[in-house]
């Protein structure tokens, strides 16, 4: 599969705090992260999330004082099996594209990539 991503990315694991931005309200709870680039980041859920959903993020990077926030749209899903042979449990990676994020957070999450890669 040819790579499309605008930016390099890391395998990288941190808690997210996400908000799903609905008319109604919205559902907040905390996900790990499978890899991160200044483009977007990819979740691991047991929630399954519909591509084109709006997202509120935030997450921490190692040494960077302030938290990352940034609003994001689900680019993909992709479902998986886990928890061995039984019980069996689905879960799902999540690729959210950022659309909203400041330029100072976009350039952070850069560096720590590429400085860690």
């Amino acid at each position: 599969m040819e790579e499309r991503r605008k930016y390099p990315r890391l395998k990288f694991n941190v808690d997210v705090d996400y908000k799903i931005l609905r008319e109604n309200g919205f559902i907040a709870t905390k996900v790990e992260t499978k890899d991160i680039g200044a483009g977007g980041i990819c979740i691991v859920s047991l929630e399954k999330f519909d591509v084109g959903n709006s997202l509120s993020l935030k997450f921490s990077l190692p040494g960077v004082n302030k938290p990352i926030k940034a609003i994001g749209r689900v680019a993909w899903v992709a479902e998986f099996s886990v928890g061995g042979d039984t019980p069996s449990h689905t879960a799902y990676d999540t690729g959210i594209e950022f659309t909203e994020i400041s330029d100072d957070d976009r350039e952070k999450i850069n560096e720590y990539v590429i400085t860690q890669g």
